[in-house]
């Protein structure tokens, strides 16, 4: 082994890595495209969380309001009633802000957050 067998295994080894700097390119710019979605849609957690807990208040006023009155017409069957209440609630309002939180969060990867957080709290205070 002299110089020159050295000096072209170093080439050799270096036009290798030179033919994947272009794969490793597209891998960081994908990497990087998913890490901005990521950061885009987290903007509009706090605007989300502020809904769900904004309609849960709601939704809780109301079925302590429901309880009371079945607690007073029949309280033999209040205590079971109530966990199928609660569980009802629950679901049903997850289900109506699905959609929205979905829409939401697409709107915040576009770059929206802003706009769309004033909004809600301009449409619920």
């Amino acid at each position: 082994l002299d110089v020159d067998d050295l000096r072209a295994v170093v080439d050799e080894s270096y036009a290798q890595r030179q033919a994947e700097v272009p794969k490793v390119q597209t891998i960081v710019a994908q990497e990087l495209e998913h890490l901005l979605h990521w950061l885009r849609e987290r903007e509009i957690i706090p605007a989300l969380v502020a809904l769900r807990e904004h309609t849960r208040l709601i939704a809780d006023e109301e079925l302590a309001r429901a309880k009371q009155r079945i607690a007073n017409l029949h309280p033999e069957v209040a205590p079971e009633i109530e966990e199928t209440m609660d569980k009802l609630v629950h679901r049903l309002v997850n289900k109506l802000l699905h959609e929205p939180t979905i829409r939401l969060k697409e709107q915040a990867v576009k770059g929206e957050a802003v706009r769309y957080t004033q909004l809600l709290n301009e449409v619920f205070g």
